[in-house]
């Protein structure tokens, strides 16, 4: 059984196509060990535990006729609660959405299912899949399996949190802001955000109206334990654009990539929210590994996260947050978002006088958040789309005048949230939203844990976030320690191979 949870998919594959294992066999072991590790983690919320193991003596009976499916056949998988799925409810951890049941599967789970894969239930997620937490009114709290007192992420962290605690071998998540990248930073696992352009997100955010965000947009995202499965649930669910974007590329080959063509530029703080003393640590030993492997690495400034921050805050919390209040609803707002909730309904130039008015007391963090929002009307809009380009345009800019085809930098500014702390911290930093902005493929891994003799928490200041900070730090022994690797658009091969090579060669 040990062998089965912790294997590849691609070894899962391999051995059901060889006969070596049946499908049954491995659909028996992750549900037994969900059964084990889910009462005490709250990462499924939505089982299909018996429809698992019936699909799964098909899959064997058809093997044995002499019929695969495809490249999945027989393997068991994972997806976040928002994609849909015939039969499962789709809800956003919305309660006035637990009998939404979809007509139709996500496209990006029908090409699992077309390649013969089986779905062993959906995973939790945010309220709206809105913050770093996986805790909501309808489903509850989902607990990060190496340290209960610790959040798993969000918004895909259920399934962060399944895959960590060996329950599910990969799956599917979502991302416009980090929301495979940090769950799989703070389980200790893989994600891919792909380019933006290329894995556009169809769940159905506003209900059963069709959205098209022509500006940034989420992104279908994986979640795995091997560089190889990200790789190849990459190359199946393939490129489904959002429908604005008329071409996109083939997802490329990372094992064709010769690692010396690579040349990373790294950096250890975006100088908004500082990492923490142990993450950066982490970024400066991975460049060890990278360097002793002979690829060129140089510290590099941060692309002007100030003006990244201002581009996700203002277009996600644009027209007063309508995306977000439309969808809400009369749903009470999660704990975690209820401040913020309050505060998108407040006029613009409320916001502002607030602001200022944290800042005289020393709050400079929400002081410049709460400057971001009050965009409203087509004019500004269309502006925004076009300050968007111009960003864009200057970080690729940048990335050549620097002679760099990779950027290596921290996942978030700490390796994890205590639970109910995201609404004190926010994305603490543009570390991942910084690649939604540039539409760039970034993933993450993890290539160590913090131990107690290397804890050296941040200086305590009257500024709130920060002393959330500080006993976070205090509290960190045995998290995981991840880095995010991004490169320009299309070139999700860059990403996967500096992954490669840094979990092949971290000690």
């Amino acid at each position: 059984m040990q062998g089965i949870l912790t294997a590849s998919i691609c070894e899962i594959a391999q051995n059901i196509r060889e006969q070596k294992w049946t499908s049954s066999e491995v659909v028996q072991a992750f549900v037994e060990r969900m059964k084990i590790i889910n009462p005490k983690i709250n990462a499924i919320v939505f089982p299909l535990f018996g429809e698992a193991i019936e699909l799964a003596k098909v899959r064997d009976e058809e093997l044995t006729n002499g019929i695969i499916r495809g490249e999945l056949h027989g393997v068991p998988l994972t997806i976040k609660e928002c994609l849909d799925l015939i039969g499962t409810p789709s809800t956003f951890g919305l309660k006035r959405r637990a009998k939404d049941f979809p007509k139709k599967n996500d496209p990006y789970v029908q090409k699992l299912l077309d390649e013969g894969a089986i779905i062993l239930g959906k995973t939790n997620v945010s309220q709206l899949v809105a913050y770093l937490e996986s805790d909501n009114p309808l489903y509850g709290r989902t607990k990060n399996p190496l340290h209960p007192d610790f959040t798993c992420g969000g918004s895909s962290g259920g399934e962060g949190a399944i895959i960590s605690a060996f329950g599910s071998p990969a799956g599917l998540g979502t991302d416009s802001g980090g929301s495979v990248r940090i769950p799989a930073a703070f389980c200790g696992i893989m994600a891919l955000k792909p380019t933006m352009q290329r894995n556009y997100d169809f769940s159905r955010f506003l209900d059963d109206k069709e959205f098209i965000f022509d500006n940034i947009s989420s992104v279908t995202g994986i979640l795995g334990r091997h560089v190889e499965d990200l790789d190849v649930l990459g190359r199946i669910i393939g490129s489904i654009p959002n429908p604005m974007i008329r071409a996109v590329q083939d997802f490329p080959d990372y094992k064709k990539i010769n690692e010396h063509e690579i040349r990373v530029g790294y950096y250890l703080s975006d100088g908004l929210f500082d990492s923490s003393k142990m993450i950066q640590d982490g970024i400066l030993k991975a460049v060890g590994v990278l360097e002793s492997q002979g690829i060129m690495c140089k510290e590099i400034k941060p692309f002007q996260p100030k003006t990244a921050e201002y581009l996700h805050t203002r277009i996600f919390s644009f027209n007063q947050s309508e995306l977000f209040l439309n969808n809400l609803k009369k749903d009470t707002p999660a704990k975690q978002i209820a401040a913020l909730v309050f505060l998108m309904k407040m006029p613009p130039f409320l916001i502002h006088s607030l602001g200022k008015i944290l800042g005289l007391f020393g709050q400079e963090n929400l002081k410049r958040l709460s400057q971001h929002f009050g965009g409203k009307g087509r004019e500004e809009w269309q502006k925004l789309i076009q300050e968007r380009k111009k960003y864009v345009n200057y970080c690729l800019d940048k990335m050549k005048y620097e002679r760099i085809n990779v950027i290596l930098s921290p996942v978030n500014a700490l390796p994890g949230y205590l639970h109910d702390s995201s609404s004190d911290l926010g994305s603490a930093g543009t570390y991942t939203l910084v690649h939604n902005v540039t539409g760039f493929p970034a993933g993450v891994l993890t290539i160590g844990n913090i131990k107690k003799e290397n804890i050296a928490p941040r200086k305590k200041t009257i500024e709130h976030s920060i002393r959330v900070a500080h006993k976070i730090e205090k509290q960190s022994e045995g998290l995981p320690i991840s880095v995010q690797v991004a490169a320009p658009h299309w070139q999700e091969d860059l990403v996967l191979k500096v992954m490669d090579v840094l979990k092949k060669n971290i000690n």
